[in-house]
């Protein structure tokens, strides 16, 4: 197998595996069509292919290196000084953290409405349906349900 079609094939797999990532995030909270996918599959290809030529090659990868390193380059003397690399490199920690901020604040919100949607399940398959309760029993564990839900909440806007 020559190197362009392998080139060629390892681009399009990771353009399909990068929607299939993307269609299973968006299976947990909202909808996605395949011309969503294919667009942004689309998307990635041409960021991929700096040159526009319908290959991502060696070109392509020297483009891509050369724009990083104009973008570490800030003051243009074509030199990536001790500063401009730890800039650089914090930089890519704060755009790290912003993302896993953002994934941590979604993953609180499923799982806070998870949670509220398993106390009433658990409450409900506890109980035996033939159960004799004073009222008093039954309003006790309608208190403590309902403050499980309160401490959910809680946990959920703290997240």
């Amino acid at each position: 197998m020559n190197s362009k079609t392998f080139l060629a094939f390892s681009a399009a797999t990771l353009a399909l595996t990068g929607t299939a990532a993307i269609a299973q995030q968006q299976d947990r909270g909202g909808d996605l069509t395949l011309a969503d996918m294919k667009a942004r599959g689309d998307k990635m290809f041409a960021r991929m292919d700096a040159n526009s030529d319908g290959v991502i090659n060696a070109e392509d990868r020297e483009v891509r290196r050369q724009q990083m390193f104009a973008k570490m380059d800030t003051n243009g003397d074509g030199e990536i000084s001790q500063a401009e690399m730890q800039a650089a490199q914090e930089a890519r920690q704060q755009r790290r953290e912003q993302r896993r901020e953002a994934r941590s604040e979604r993953r609180g919100d499923r799982m806070a409405e998870r949670f509220a949607n398993w106390i009433p399940m658990v409450r409900a398959a506890s109980l035996p349906r033939k159960w004799p309760q004073s009222a008093k029993r039954a309003a006790t564990v309608q208190a403590r349900a309902n403050a499980e839900c309160a401490v959910a909440t809680a946990c959920a806007a703290a997240a």
